[in-house]
This record gives C-alpha cells, structure tokens and sequence, in this order.
C-alpha cells in the first residue's frame, strides 16, 4: 500500500485488516482478492519486525493457494518466497532455505530455467 512504501506502516496494517474483513465477509476467506490481501497484510507485519504474525499469516495464505493453484503457479511461489524471507529474518533459517529452493525450482519450472 501507499502507507507502506511511505514507512506508516501502522495505517497499512490497520487499512490491511479492515480490507481483510470486508473481503472476507463479501468473498470468502479462500478467495484469491481475500489472499491477496493476507499476503499485503503479511507484508506490513514483516515490515515492522512482527514475525509471528508474518508468518502465520503467509502460512494461511500459503495453504490457501496451494490447494487452489497448486505449488507451480506465481502467486503460490510468491507468498512461499515471502514466508521464507519471515524465516531467515526471525533466525530460523534451514526452514528458510527450503522454501527459498521450492520457490527457485517452482519458478524454474514455470517460468523456464533461462528467465530472469
């Protein structure tokens, strides 16, 4: 969000959250706009050191896309690389180099092995 790249990242979060329950209320709480902004709210969350809830929301959204787009498609592989990047920032980091390798295999198959 704008309140994000301009470091409020109070106002994202709290933007983020009342966007989350109306998705979730209007959508679903498996609808890819609903997981879009899970994955937007993580974002926040990472962005002020609060990894815990970075990476329980990640992981939600994780199980969410995988189980609708499968492990190959970008928005799976995006939401893995940005649980991986919750790991190695919290310490935890041979379960961040697992995902960090799906998430480089994942692309290499779905985007072939000589893009950028």
């Amino acid at each position: 969000s704008a309140h994000m790249r301009m470091g409020d990242f109070d106002k994202s979060i709290e933007l983020s959250q009342r966007a989350l329950r109306g998705r979730e209320k209007l959508f679903g709480k498996s609808h890819q706009d609903t997981l879009r902004t899970i994955n937007n709210l993580a974002m926040a969350y990472y962005s002020i050191g609060d990894y815990s809830e970075a990476s329980a929301l990640y992981e939600r959204a994780l199980e969410a896309w995988t189980g609708q787009l499968g492990w190959k498609h970008t928005n799976t592989l995006m939401t893995c690389n940005g649980l991986a990047g919750v790991y190695f920032s919290s310490g935890e980091y041979e379960r961040s180099i697992e995902l960090y390798e799906l998430v480089v295999k994942g692309f290499t198959v779905t985007l072939g092995p000589n893009n950028p």
